[in-house]
């Protein structure tokens, strides 16, 4: 909350950028691993748990810049 992200949705997303996701029908914003032929989505805060999707990842863009607001 109070973050803005810019996102380029024509970009071809690769290992390790951080993206927009519609994952099982909710979307997210994560890093994007693909490991040993698998694809899943981690989570930087320690709070929260990595996503592996069970029947959906679509990834919908690539984050480009964040703006903070303090």
């Amino acid at each position: 909350e109070g973050e803005l992200v810019v996102v380029d949705m024509k970009k071809t997303p690769k290992d390790g950028d951080i993206v927009v996701a519609l994952v099982d029908g909710s979307n997210t914003l994560k890093r994007l691993v693909k490991q040993n032929g698998k694809v899943y989505l981690k989570a930087e805060n320690k709070d929260y748990n990595d996503i592996y999707p069970l029947e959906e990842l679509q990834v919908q863009g690539v984050i480009k810049a964040l703006i903070r607001q303090y």
